[in-house]
């Protein structure tokens, strides 16, 4: 570095230390403190320039995306979390449904004693009733059922009792009655059989379905009756593919329902018909989806990368939870389902699938989660374990309803318990196991720079945003599971909890996962599948303008020509803000109580050409040229003054005519309509619309400027035209920009820095047609460019650069990145432009360490 530019920083950095001993501004506090490394930086890079280390084309030096999360606008990002959020909502809401009667249709049968009470083979009739045998000590409930099982599917069984009161004149198996009326809770022992009837319903073929020392808790209240109380609840694989006919008996031992009320009724839930219909279609139009999804996918992924091993490791897992999607939908199911086949093997091949799917899918998001794929074999060894546990109970659930475990039944039934407590006992280890790979992922995206690693950081988000929600379904379901269950066996006792957990782990556990669930997780790896994709930008290197981003300069932009980037560049970026930052310091002789001294342009290659300012609202701006390049700056100061407070305080928008503040005779009748419905309130809300405050202090230099804009112009034919600011600096470029375009009819870009918003959302239409590449650079946490919001009628303009204190840099984020990434605005100590320079020329730094 020369000695002429070494005198020239010290002198700027002298002359600044004696303003800021004579001011007493806020703003003027805030707003500076030592800008030696800064400048040093700057003017190294410069001399780079020079030697021609900075003269590649923007195209090569471009960051370029490498999935498609990374070109997703924020609306169809935002799009595609909503989707996620509708498919958790579906699977917590899908059980409840089902369970209240939404999905279900319910049949009444009565419970009331038979007519011939003593006659026990009399079940031709076909009426439901209650027969009781005091000598076999027994009273036992029969009825036929037709036309409900179709569609396969399982039944519960209900018994409800009311107008509650102990007959004495009842037939009775106990003798202590009295201590019967003491209580409002009684226990019933019983045991089921469920036989297939023979086409003419008037023989039993074979017994299909058989539950032996069932226990049922009836808590009853002689004002209010008794609660509903499940009695059977019965698998789906308990039924023979069309057989439509069977016959269903209960044999309470000891105490039975008509001792406890007078009218006893036994309801037969079922699903719909058209519910299983409809399921049984969605779940062959997902099988189907899959399938042709699954390939399409694979071949656009793999003629972007090349080859296989050129492919991300996080599309490689997504691919991996696709497959175990297609088997989690596996055809055989939708086969039985259909009732086309009752074949027991086809069953434990459906069970093997299952089993399958669902403990592979837990390694494939331990995988996904963990960026830097530690532990595989740890990983792999608890998936084969939780298939094995899960296998062996879908083996036991096949076979629970028939004879041939009944010899051991108490000691199939508690290892069955056992196996369904390890396996919860495994899902809450792979909640905390998950959540310790995701910190420990976050911990190393945050040590590396975000945008050269964007596609990882976006895809981890991405995976975190749906890892919160399964990972909250998985907890919330396995501890409400782990509490009722060690309710039961605390309150009531061992063979309760024995029966209750087994019933718990055939209906959630064993066998086919409901619709909500196989909806939410088909739903989840689209998702998945879908954000991996190859970027929307095709090989020639098109990319989207939200999402483009460039290091460095062109070389030249040809002074004839009007053409603009269409993309952020950081470079251009640094030397604006640097010219927002001399905008707080005043033309040589000519001081401000809120300057910091004198204006040095020299070391960005500019000439001052003017420096205009109004002393009522203290607007300052300057114009300054590089005729090497042929550019032109506009560049505002910030809030720096009390007048300046005053202007940001006027929140209140005024309607903004630029091209004729006055009506004339060349007005058009549109314009004259748009100008009378100015003066009508709620027709004038339609209207472009501005910050007043803001507004009047840019009319206060807004001759002045637009008369030395309009010369420039005149004289440098092709000159490129950039407007910047910082704070409220960044909201009269705005109306600057603005105005340059729709008046001089110029290609205008626009960089600001910490700017807050300006107008309603017809200002931000028009602004984005007239000024398209505009930027605003917005530092992590800044509370200035939150405001003002009042609710919904201030919206900011242009593409959003979000960027932090570590030197990353997001172009245009997205929902999951404001969401995640981007830290809520309000902090004010992250505004000073001396954060935001020292920010950004550490991101530029960065990148072009890694992009030489």
């Amino acid at each position: 570095m020369s000695s002429g530019l070494l005198a020239a920083e010290k002198e700027t950095e002298k002359s600044f230390r004696l303003t800021l001993t004579q001011t007493s501004e806020y703003a003027s506090s805030e707003l500076y403190r030592d800008n030696f490394e800064i400048q040093k930086r700057i003017s190294h890079t410069s001399e780079h320039k020079r030697d021609g280390l900075l003269t590649k084309r923007c195209d090569n030096n471009s960051i370029r995306p490498k999935i498609r999360l990374e070109t997703l606008s924020s609306t169809l990002a935002t799009t595609i979390v909503w989707i996620a959020y509708i498919a958790f909502a579906f699977a917590l809401l899908s059980p409840y449904l089902q369970s209240e009667g939404y999905l279900s249709e319910t049949t009444a049968f009565s419970g009331d004693l038979c007519s011939e009470p003593f006659a026990w083979r009399s079940d031709q009739n076909g009426i439901p009733c209650t027969r009781i045998d005091t000598k076999r000590d027994v009273a036992v409930w029969s009825a036929k059922l037709h036309d409900v099982l179709r569609f396969g599917g399982g039944i519960s069984l209900n018994i409800r009792t009311d107008q509650v009161k102990l007959l004495a004149s009842r037939p009775t198996l106990l003798s202590h009655t009295d201590f019967l009326r003491l209580k409002n809770a009684f226990v019933l022992d019983f045991e089921w059989s469920l036989y297939e009837l023979s086409d003419d319903n008037s023989t039993i073929k074979k017994q299909i379905a058989f539950e032996s020392n069932q226990t049922a808790w009836i808590s009853c209240l002689p004002e209010s009756g008794c609660e509903e109380a499940k009695l059977i609840e019965l698998p789906q694989h308990s039924f023979s593919g069309l057989q439509q006919s069977y016959l269903i008996q209960i044999r309470f031992y000891g105490r039975y329902p008509n001792l406890i009320g007078s009218r006893v009724i036994y309801k037969l839930i079922y699903p719909k018909a058209s519910f299983e219909f409809s399921e049984l279609l969605m779940r062959a139009i997902l099988l189907v989806f899959t399938s042709i999804a699954l390939p399409c996918w694979l071949i656009s992924v793999l003629r972007f990368s090349g080859s296989w091993w050129a492919l991300l490791s996080a599309q490689k897992w997504t691919l991996f939870l696709g497959v175990v999607l297609l088997f989690w939908q596996n055809p055989i199911s939708l086969i039985i389902d259909s009732g086309y086949s009752t074949n027991p093997r086809l069953r434990q091949s459906v069970a093997c699938c299952q089993a399958f799917a669902e403990s592979f899918f837990y390694v494939g998001w331990l995988q996904l989660v963990d960026l830097q794929s530690r532990m595989r074999v740890q990983k792999f060894s608890f998936g084969i374990s939780l298939f094995i546990i899960t296998l062996c109970m879908a083996l036991f659930g096949l076979n629970s309803s028939t004879t041939v475990l009944q010899a051991c039944e108490i000691v199939y039934k508690t290892l069955f318990v056992m196996l369904g407590f390890i396996r919860l006992t495994m899902l809450l280890y792979w909640v905390f196991w998950a959540v310790q790979l995701s910190w420990k992922t976050a911990s190393y995206l945050k040590s590396v720079p975000y945008m050269s690693t964007r596609y990882q950081q976006l895809s981890y988000r991405f995976l975190i945003l749906e890892s919160i929600l399964i990972l909250s379904y998985v907890l919330v379901m396995t501890t409400f599971r782990y509490w009722s269950l060690l309710q039961v066996w605390y309150l009531i006792g061992y063979e309760a909890f024995l029966q209750n957990a087994i019933e718990t782990f055939l209906e959630l556990d064993v066998g086919q996962s409901s619709l909500g669930q196989f909806i939410f997780l088909s739903i989840y790896v689209y998702l998945l599948l879908y954000v991996h994709l190859p970027p929307s930008c095709q090989q020639n290197g098109t990319k989207t303008r939200t999402t483009s981003i460039k290091i460095r300069e062109e070389s030249q932009f040809g002074s004839l020509s009007m053409t603009r980037p269409d993309s952020f560049c950081i470079e251009t970026a640094l030397w604006l803000l640097e010219l927002a930052w001399q905008a707080y310091f005043d033309s040589p002789g000519q001081p401000s109580e809120s300057g910091y001294g004198e204006i040095n342009l020299e070391p960005y290659g500019f000439e001052l050409i003017a420096q205009l300012r109004n002393a009522v609202m203290d607007t300052h701006v300057l114009i300054a040229y590089n005729a090497t390049k042929n550019r032109l700056v506009v560049a505002f100061r910030g809030t720096s003054s009390r007048q300046n407070w005053k202007s940001n305080l006027r929140f209140h928008q005024t309607v903004l005519w630029i091209k004729s503040q006055r009506a004339n005779r060349n007005d058009g009748c549109r314009r004259r309509l748009k100008r009378i419905l100015s003066k009508i309130p709620l027709f004038d809300m339609a209207l472009p619309r501005v910050h007043s405050g803001f507004w009047q202090a840019y009319m206060t230099v807004r001759s002045d400027l637009k008369r030395v804009v309009r010369l420039l112009l005149y004289e440098h034919p092709g000159v490129s035209t950039y407007v910047t600011g910082h704070s409220m600096g960044g909201t009269l470029a705005i109306l600057a920009a603005y105005d340059f375009s729709v008046s001089f009819d110029i290609a205008v870009e626009m960089y600001n820095f910490g700017g807050p918003r300006v107008g309603n959302p017809s200002f931000v239409r028009n602004y984005n047609r007239h000024v398209p590449n505009s930027y605003r650079v917005v530092m992590d946490g800044d509370i200035v460019p939150g405001v003002p919001k009042f609710w919904g009628l201030y919206q900011h303009i242009g593409t959003e650069v979000a960027l932090d204190l570590e030197g990353n840099l997001i172009v245009g984020p997205s929902f999951i990145e404001k969401k995640l990434q981007v830290g809520s605005k309000h902090k004010l100590a992250t505004h000073p432009s001396r954060v935001y320079r020292s920010a950004l020329a550490l991101c530029f730094d960065k990148l072009v360490a890694e992009n030489p």
